[in-house]
């Protein structure tokens, strides 16, 4: 009878208590990705417990622009949607591989100053903007490296068309587990 009670109350636990994908409120509560409340799901995307996540983290038309990221964030994908510049600062983001960081259609610029570190032996990774016009830089100002063992390799592909310059000014380094990005 126990058992049965325990698997009842999991179910009725709210779907917010697990991460997935979702797409930032307009406005939020606060600046902090971890904050469930800012996301319009009502949890906010990755974990930071793993190295491997499906979620999408959408960021979308709001007033609040600067991100707080926490401390090894983990999530597969990161869009940029809307007409607004955001900011990603902080924490590290650990990006699983096989997803993409996209800025789409946006007609700001976006700036991503937390340190990257793309997960998963031999992964794969992609930047890629489709933003129109000149006037829209898509900018990662921080340290980018994988965590391939040795023998291995990590591919970072830059992706998209825009008419701006988009700009990796961190340093670019294959990591401390012995392989490459």
């Amino acid at each position: 009878m126990k058992q049965r009670h325990t698997a009842l109350a999991l179910l009725l636990l709210p779907a917010s208590l697990h991460a997935a994908s979702d797409t930032w409120i307009n406005p939020p509560l606060n600046a902090n990705w971890a904050d469930n409340g800012n996301w319009l799901g009502g949890g906010a995307p990755g974990s930071t417990t793993g190295t491997t996540s499906t979620d999408t983290a959408t960021f979308g038309t709001s007033t609040g622009l600067a991100v707080t990221v926490d401390t090894g964030r983990n999530v597969q994908n990161i869009t940029f949607s809307a007409n607004n510049a955001y900011t990603l600062s902080g924490g590290s983001l650990l990006l699983t591989s096989g997803g993409r960081i996209l800025a789409n259609g946006s007609a700001s610029s976006q700036n991503i100053s937390s340190a990257i570190q793309i997960q998963g032996d031999s992964g794969n990774y992609t930047f890629q903007t489709d933003t129109p016009g000149t006037n829209r830089v898509f900018t990662i100002s921080s340290a980018i490296s994988g965590v391939s063992t040795a023998g291995n390799t990590t591919v970072l592909s830059l992706d998209g068309a825009s008419g701006a310059n988009n700009i990796l000014s961190g340093i670019v380094s294959d990591g401390a587990a012995g392989g490459k990005l």
